[in-house]
């Protein structure tokens, strides 16, 4: 149902864009991009109350990006070096990627709810603060063109935590 893979600076480009689905992403055959319109994205923002919510959010274009992967890893070592540490090697790992398979015994039209449970579980589990969104691709499908599961829909939550 769930598995992690890390990615060091070099394959964070190539995997930012798979989940914003560029044009280079569009090229592999297990994406129907017919069906990218009913991908979604999943993140948490302060509503009009001051309450902080998880739900669906409007893609911005271009994002997420280097930048917001290195603004993160600023962040951090700002942090370490205050605490007299060292700050994240070159060399490390600086993003993690939680890929979520919706589960079979998830009734049909609970799709969203599951994965906006799934991002606000993995963003207590991970920090709020290193989570760049869910990622909710339904259009990724079999080497015959039917949909990659019966209840249509994956989802990947990014987290970097350097």
């Amino acid at each position: 149902m769930a598995h992690i893979a890390k990615y060091k600076a070099p394959s964070v480009g190539h995997m930012l864009a798979h989940y914003r689905r560029d044009r280079s992403s569009l090229e592999r055959d297990n994406i129907d991009p017919e069906r990218i319109k009913n991908d979604l994205v999943v993140g948490h923002y302060t509503n009009k109350d001051g309450k902080l919510v998880v739900g669906r959010v409007e893609p911005r274009e271009g994002e997420p990006n280097w930048g917001t992967v290195e603004s993160r890893i600023e962040r951090v070592n700002e942090a370490q070096k205050a605490a007299g540490k060292r700050a994240t090697r070159k060399d490390a790992v600086v993003m993690a990627d939680v890929v979520v398979t919706l589960p079979d015994n998830v009734r049909r039209g609970d799709e969203d709810r599951f994965f906006r449970l799934t991002y606000w579980y993995l963003s207590k589990k991970f920090g709020i603060d290193n989570m760049m969104g869910g990622y909710v691709h339904k259009d990724e499908v079999l080497k015959d063109g039917t949909p990659a599961r019966i209840s249509d829909a994956q989802g990947a939550a990014k987290a970097t935590e350097p």
